[in-house]
């Protein structure tokens, strides 16, 4: 029996016994697996598992930067098939940073399609550790998720995880968020931090300045 002989519902059963990243290779093994990435139903990417490649060229960007880029053209390749079947966990890890609204809006896209994402999570990390940070550098990771708050609301509403992390400015309105983390966020003096949401059941504050 050849790869192609496997029938669709064996087919995802060992697809989703995989990890994201070994299941999209498999869709090279075989024209039949060529849709592989329409077919997980459990996508989970980090960019830390991510390795710059060794072209031989000197970048001015760093290993991070470089992992980052790696990872948004993965998750832009993934969501881009055309596919019906519901994603029941799309789980991401990537830097607070400008290539990074690509990953935003490939979801975005998915779901203007009619792509239905049951549990929708997102994991924003700075490049830089918090006491290191001017700023100048907090003020533009600010800006830039108010950007992305406010171009893909959709996205937004559809988030079941968020944690940002080393963000000095955070506005909550996800409709179906169960679960927020907030690190290192410095919400300036005299600032209370008040959060009312229906389904919120689990919240962590980690080193938070108020």
């Amino acid at each position: 029996m050849s790869l192609s002989d496997l029938s669709g519902d064996v087919l995802r059963v060992i697809l989703n016994n995989l990890d994201t990243r070994q299941a999209v290779r498999c869709s090279i093994l075989s024209s039949r697996w060529r849709h592989v990435p329409g077919l997980l139903s459990n996508i989970d990417l980090d960019v830390n598992s991510f390795t710059p490649a060794d072209d031989g060229f000197t970048s001015t960007l760093s290993d991070a930067a470089r992992n980052n880029l790696e990872m948004v053209q993965a998750v832009q390749s993934l969501l881009a098939h055309e596919s019906r079947h519901d994603i029941h966990r799309l789980k991401l890890r990537f830097f607070s940073r400008d290539e990074s609204v690509g990953i935003i809006r490939a979801v975005d896209d998915a779901m203007a399609r009619g792509r239905r994402i049951l549990d929708l999570r997102f994991y924003v990390l700075s490049e830089k550790p918090f006491a290191g940070c001017p700023g100048r550098y907090m003020a533009r990771l600010g800006k830039r998720f108010l950007y992305c708050f406010d171009t893909y609301p959709r996205v937004f509403a559809g988030l079941t995880g968020l944690r940002l992390e080393e963000f000095s400015d955070v506005v909550i309105a996800c409709k179906n968020l169960i679960y927020l983390a907030l690190v290192n966020c410095d919400f300036r003096e005299e600032t209370a931090l008040m959060i009312q949401h229906e389904k919120l059941r689990g919240m962590n504050l980690d080193f938070l300045h108020l």
